[in-house]
C-alpha cells in the first residue's frame, strides 16, 4: 500500500484551522442572535416606556389646562377667593414652587393679578415682564388654551406657560388677555410620577433642536444605540421627547449568558480543531504503523529467510569437517593425529555451540522457539549431560569432581522437552566448568508434587548446579541474564562465549513454567537454580517409539537396502557416504536436482536421503515429483530430509511434502545409524 504522506501532513496543517474557523463562525453567528435579541428587548422595552410616557405627559397636559379652564377670570378677586384659590393651587400644583399662581394678563402682557399661595409675586412679576409676542401673542388665538415655548425662570431653569385666552363679558369675540400659569419644567416633570414612577432611563427634551430638559447634567453620550425618541404636539408646542436606557437597566434586561457562549463556543472550537489535529496525527500514525509492520514483517521473512541461508551455508559445511574428523577418529592414527582431530572436533562443537545459540536466540526475538514435548526420564537426561563426553572430557581434563546427586522421589518419567532441559543444563555445567579451576561441581535434583490435572500429578522440579569457581561480584550479578552480558572484557578475552547462553537458558525455564536465579560471591563459588513444571504421563509405562528402536538397535542386524544421497555439497556427501559405508551400507549419490529425478526413475530406492536446499532447486520440489510420478507396485521410498533449518514451520514444509523423517546438520554417525534402523524397523513392522 502506498501513502502520500507528505499530503497528510499538508492536509493536517489546515483541516483543524479551517474546522476551529467554521466552528467560531458558527459561534459568532449564535452570539449575535442571542446578542440583538436582547438589544431588540431594551429597545422594546424603551419604546414602551416612551409611549407610556407621551401618554402621561398629554395627561398631565390636559389636568392642568382642565383645572386652568375651571377658573372664571371676571369674578371679583376678594380675599375670600384668594384663599380658595390658594389653597386650589396648593391642592392642584403642589410640585411647582416658586411659581405656584394663577396670574392675570391683559392684551398688552401687563398683570393686572396674581393668586399665589407662598408670596412668589416678585419672581413672576419678572417673568412677566419679560414677555413678549413671542412667548404669548397678543392677538387672539385659534384654540382656547395654549402651552407656551420654554421660558428662562428668574430662578433659575427653563419653564412654560399654560395660557388660556379671556375675553370681554360684553363682546365674547373681544380679545382682553390671559389668564396663564406658570411651570418649572423639572417639576413638570417630576409631577408625571403622580401617575407612575419611572426609572432605568435618561430623559432628553428638546425644543426646535435645543435641549431644554436633561435628566443628567451632560448631553447623551452612553448606550445611544438604544435611543429612542418620539415627538409631541400638544397646545402648541412641538417637543422630542428622547430617552436612552442607562447601564443598570441595560444590565437588568441582558445577560451574561451570549458572551458566555460565545467563549465557551470559542474554546471549544479550539478544542474541537485540537481533537481533529490529533485524530489526524493519529490516523498518520496508524498509517505509519501499518507500514512500519508491514516492513517489519517483510524485514521478519528477510531475516527468517537470511537465518534459513546462514544456517545451511554454515551446518553444510560444518557437518563435513564433524563427519570427516569422527571418520578419521576411528581409524588408525597416531596420538599425535588423534589430538589433532580431538582438537578439530571439539572446535568444531564449539562453533556449532555458537552458532545454534545465535539460530535460538534469533527464535527467541521473533517468537518462533517451541517445545517439542515427550515422555523422558529428567534422571537420565541429567546423567546424560553429565556423561557426555565433551563434559565428562573437560572436568577430567582440569581435574574436577563432577557429580549428580539427586534428593528424594523424582518422577521416573515426566512430560517436556528433553532437548531443551539439556540445552539448559549443558550451557550452566560448561559455564561452572568455564569458570571452575579446582574442586568440584554438583548437580542436584529434587521434585514436589504441586498439583493435579485431570487425574494426573503435575510436578515442579528443581535443579541446582553448584561449583567452587570464581563467583560472580554482587554488583554483576544484575547484569547476567541480559544478552550478549559478560562479567567484564576480561572475561570475554579469558574465557570466551558470546554472553547468550544464560538468556536462552533463562527464556526456555520460563516456557516450561519455571524460573531461573543464583547464588554468588566473589570467590565464594556459584550456585544455580532453576525450576520446570512437567506433568506426568498418563501411564508409567508409555516410552516415546524412539526411545524404543534406540534401545533395541543392538539387536536389529542392518538389511540390504537401495540409499540414494541427494545433496549438492560434495565434501557433506562424501561424509554421509563414508559414515553409511561404515555401518556397511551401500549408497549413490545425485548432486542436483535433474540427478535425482533422472536416477529415481530408473532405480527403485527403498531410502533417500534428501538435502532440502540443493543449489538449482530445493528438495520439497524433487520430493514432490517422487510422490507424484513413481508408482511402482505401490511402494514409495523412504525419504529423510538432511536439513540445516531448525525452525519447526520448515520442518513442518519437510512433512507436508509427505517426507518420512528429518534430520538436523550437522548430525553424529550414531544418529545417523539410529534414522536407518528406525526406518528399517517401520518396514519390518509392515511386513
Amino acid at each position: 500500500m502506498t501513502i502520500n504522506l507528505d499530503s497528510l501532513r499538508k492536509n493536517k496543517s489546515y483541516i483543524p484551522l479551517i474546522i476551529s474557523f467554521l466552528a467560531a463562525l458558527i459561534t459568532i453567528y449564535v452570539f449575535n442572535i442571542l446578542k440583538d435579541q436582547e438589544n431588540n428587548q431594551v429597545r422594546n422595552l424603551a419604546k414602551l416606556e416612551l409611549i407610556s410616557l407621551n401618554s402621561r405627559i398629554k395627561r398631565e397636559f390636559d389636568y392642568r389646562v382642565g383645572n386652568l379652564q375651571k377658573f372664571d377670570s371676571n369674578k371679583q378677586v376678594t380675599n375670600d377667593l384668594k384663599v380658595h384659590l390658594s389653597q386650589q393651587i396648593k391642592t392642584d400644583f403642589p410640585y411647582d414652587g416658586d411659581y405656584d399662581a394663577l396670574i392675570r394678563i391683559d392684551r398688552n402682557n401687563k398683570l393686572l393679578w396674581i393668586v399665589d399661595s407662598r408670596n412668589q409675586r416678585t419672581n413672576i412679576e419678572t417673568v412677566i415682564k419679560s414677555l413678549d409676542q413671542s412667548v404669548l401673542p397678543t392677538q387672539k388665538p385659534n384654540i382656547p388654551t395654549l402651552i407656551s415655548k420654554a421660558i428662562n425662570l428668574e430662578k433659575g431653569g427653563k419653564g412654560f406657560f399654560i395660557y388660556s385666552p379671556i375675553f370681554s363679558n360684553n363682546n365674547q369675540n373681544q380679545f382682553d388677555g390671559y389668564i396663564l400659569q406658570i411651570f418649572k419644567l423639572p417639576n413638570f416633570i417630576n409631577a408625571l410620577s403622580r401617575l407612575q414612577r419611572w426609572k432605568g432611563f435618561q430623559l432628553f427634551i428638546y425644543e426646535d433642536k435645543q435641549l431644554i430638559h436633561s435628566s443628567i447634567y451632560s448631553p447623551p453620550q452612553d448606550n445611544l444605540k438604544w435611543q429612542e425618541s418620539i415627538e409631541i404636539n400638544y397646545g402648541g408646542i412641538n417637543w422630542q421627547i428622547v430617552i436612552i436606557p442607562n447601564n443598570s437597566f441595560i444590565e437588568k434586561y441582558t445577560s451574561a449568558m451570549p458572551l458566555t457562549i460565545l467563549m465557551i463556543g470559542i474554546i471549544l472550537s479550539g478544542l474541537l480543531g485540537w481533537i481533529i489535529d490529533l485524530l489526524l496525527k493519529s490516523q498518520i500514525h496508524n498509517n505509519l504503523l501499518v507500514i512500519a509492520k508491514k516492513d517489519a514483517e517483510a524485514a521478519n521473512i528477510a531475516k527468517n529467510q537470511f537465518l534459513a541461508m546462514m544456517s545451511h551455508e554454515l551446518r553444510t559445511p560444518m557437518n563435513g569437517i564433524m563427519g570427516m574428523t569422527e571418520l578419521l577418529q576411528d581409524t588408525s592414527v597416531t596420538l599425535e593425529q588423534k589430538d589433532l582431530l580431538d582438537i578439530i572436533f571439539d572446535s568444531s562443537e564449539n562453533l556449532l555451540t555458537i552458532i545454534n545459540d545465535i539460530l535460538d536466540f534469533s527464535k527467541i526475538e521473533f517468537n518462533k522457539l517451541e517445545l517439542n514435548n515427550q515422555c523422558f526420564s529428567p534422571q537420565e537426561c541429567v546423567k546424560n549431560v553429565i556423561e557426555s563426553l565433551s563434559i565428562a572430557a573437560e572436568a577430567e581434563n582440569k581435574g574436577l569432581h563432577l557429580v549428580f546427586k539427586p534428593q528424594g522421589i523424582i518422577p521416573a518419567q515426566i512430560i517436556g522437552d528433553a532437548f531443551r532441559l539439556k540445552q539448559i543444563l549443558l550451557n550452566l555445567i560448561k559455564n561452572s566448568l568455564k569458570f571452575t579451576h579446582e574442586g568440584e561441581i554438583i548437580v542436584t535434583l529434587m521434585a514436589e508434587k504441586i498439583e493435579t490435572q485431570n487425574n494426573n500429578s503435575v510436578y515442579q522440579l528443581l535443579f541446582k548446579i553448584r561449583d567452587t569457581g570464581i563467583g560472580i561480584p554482587k554488583n554483576r550479578q544484575k547484569d547476567l541474564f541480559k544478552v550478549f552480558s559478560q562479567l567484564d572484557s576480561s572475561s570475554t578475552r579469558q574465557y570466551g562465549g558470546i554472553g547468550l547462553g544464560l538468556i536462552i537458558s533463562k527464556y526456555l525455564v520460563e516456557m516450561m513454567g519455571g524460573e531461573i536465579w543464583l547464588q554468588s560471591g566473589e570467590n565464594e563459588g556459584s550456585i544455580f537454580y532453576f525450576t520446570i513444571v512437567a506433568p506426568l504421563p498418563k501411564s508409567s509405562v508409555s516410552q516415546d517409539v524412539s526411545t524404543d528402536i534406540i534401545n533395541s538397535s543392538k539387536t536389529v542386524s542392518p538389511s540390504k537396502i537401495n540409499i540414494l544421497v541427494a545433496d549438492d555439497n560434495l565434501p557433506n556427501c562424501k561424509a554421509v557416504l563414508l559414515v553409511l559405508k561404515k555401518f556397511d551400507y551401500q549408497a549413490d549419490l545425485a548432486t542436483n536436482y535433474s540427478e535425482v529425478i533422472e536416477i529415481v526413475q530408473k532405480v527403485n530406492y527403498d531410502l533417500i536421503l534428501m538435502d532440502i536446499q540443493m543449489s538449482d532447486t530445493d528438495g520439497m520440489k524433487a520430493c514432490d515429483w517422487i510422490r507424484t510420478h513413481l508408482r511402482t507396485n505401490n511402494k514409495q521410498p523412504y525419504i529423510i530430509d538432511i536439513t540445516d533449518n531448525t525452525f519447526k514451520s520448515d520442518r513442518e514444509k519437510s512433512l507436508s511434502v509427505d517426507m518420512n523423517e528429518y534430520i538436523t546438520k550437522t548430525f553424529s554417525s550414531s544418529t545417523l545409524e539410529k534414522k536407518i534402523l528406525l526406518y528399517q524397523q517401520i518396514i519390518s513392522q509392515q511386513s
